[in-house]
């Protein structure tokens, strides 16, 4: 499986000399903040909004401040419905990797690895663990984005103190607390997204997608809409228009951007992008140059 970030990944605020990374998003009311992806990395948000977080097609809602835990692997997506900003920490389980094969190396890095314990889906600030954990992760924060030396060590002693402040109160789990309905459903929305990231420049098609995971175009239609909350159609006009940054940021012309990312309407690409980052494709190449 590609552990890489499937969306937003033009967007994502990296930094090269740590083996994590933290990014923000604006979400608008009744909108996708996030559209359905999963990665092999543990991903922590911190949600200035209200909204629903789908986790493997389960449904969980959140409130302002809540934070949210999405564990390796997990199919997840964020339905805003307000405004507000979206903080996000990733990270591979192997940053917290011990040398020595210890307590906390065997019985809780290498379970975490193995998914044979979970973190919790969320944490709202009416738990005892709440106020610590925000702390944490706005200090974080804050060391991610300042010059301090050492603050690679600090930031993992932040996630120790995290790790720790979960396994002592009994808050990491052998179970993920959600529901899984149908995990052969899950597997051809995952099967069909990994399609769509490795051929997003051609001219794929409802009924080539249907096919290459093996199911009816209705049934992939319908599940991938209960899932994802958008049609296959709609996720795939998402993921380009995500590539498209990339190559516009690269210096690619506009025309040459839309047929690289398998558009095969140039105006139809432009609208799209308007549509998307409320300026036209030409006019946030000339803002990043």
């Amino acid at each position: 499986m590609n552990s890489r970030i499937r969306s937003y990944e033009t967007r994502l605020e990296k930094n090269n000399m740590l083996p994590f990374y933290i990014y923000k998003i604006e979400c608008r009311q009744n909108t996708i903040g996030i559209y359905a992806h999963w990665h092999e990395e543990l991903e922590i948000l911190y949600v200035n909004c209200r909204g629903i977080v789908e986790i493997e097609g389960t449904p969980i809602h959140f409130k302002e401040n809540d934070i949210i835990f999405i564990n390796k692997d997990q199919l997840h997506m964020v339905n805003a419905l307000s405004d507000g900003l979206i903080y996000a920490i990733v990270f591979d389980y192997s940053f917290l990797d011990f040398n020595s094969s210890d307590f906390s190396q065997i019985h809780i890095i290498e379970n975490l690895k193995n998914k044979k314990i979970f973190f919790p889906a969320i944490i709202s600030n009416a738990e005892n663990e709440y106020e610590m954990i925000k702390n944490y992760l706005f200090e974080m924060v804050n060391q991610y984005n300042g010059n301090i030396p050492g603050k690679e060590l600090k930031i993992k002693c932040n996630i120790y103190e995290i790790l720790f402040l979960l396994y002592s109160t009994n808050k990491l789990s052998k179970k993920a607390e959600i529901n899984i309905h149908d995990i052969n459903q899950l597997s051809y929305v995952k099967e069909t997204i990994l399609h769509m990231e490795n051929d997003y420049n051609s001219q794929l098609t409802i009924d080539e997608l249907a096919k290459k995971v093996s199911i009816s175009k209705f049934h992939l239609i319908k599940i991938f809409k209960q899932i994802t909350g958008v049609t296959p159609i709609i996720y795939l006009r998402d993921l380009r228009i995500e590539k498209s940054v990339k190559y516009l940021n690269e210096g690619h012309s506009v025309t040459q951007t839309a047929y690289m990312c398998g558009f095969n309407n140039l105006s139809y690409f432009i609208r799209t992008f308007r549509e998307r980052f409320k300026v036209s494709p030409k006019e946030f190449q000339k803002s990043t140059m």
